[in-house]
């Protein structure tokens, strides 16, 4: 709930300063075109070939920080060290987490993928 409220608050922070400085500029100069303004002060979209290589990307970073996460586990584990199990555990549990977490972004950037040339096709 935190991070809603954040993200909430930041981006209604964003439009409160964007129109501040659409009404000083309008105030300052009247005869200023206020559309094109307003379309200059906008945030940048994203192309979908953006969305889908940073899908790729956060897939990529999700498995194989999750595969390390599990290797030193089991490395731990398995050395002869004598740790006591739930230290040993934690890296396994963020590890699976974080691979499937990967796999998702994986897969939907190879279905998303189909869908973006499909679109180029056209």
């Amino acid at each position: 709930m935190v991070v809603v409220l954040i993200t909430s608050l930041v981006k209604m922070n964003a439009d409160n300063k964007r129109s501040q400085v659409l009404t000083k500029a309008i105030e300052m100069n009247p005869g200023i075109d206020a559309e094109k303004l307003a379309e200059s002060l906008k945030k940048p979209v994203k192309t979908p070939r953006e969305i889908l290589n940073l899908r790729l990307l956060r897939g990529c970073i999700f498995t194989l920080g999750g595969i390390a996460l599990i290797v030193a586990g089991c490395l731990s584990l398995y050395s002869g060290v004598g740790f006591d199990s739930d230290p040993v555990f934690i890296p396994l549990m963020f590890g699976i987490v974080s691979v499937a977490v990967g796999l998702s972004y994986l897969i939907v950037y190879k279905v998303t993928g189909k869908q973006v040339n499909d679109i180029k096709e056209d």
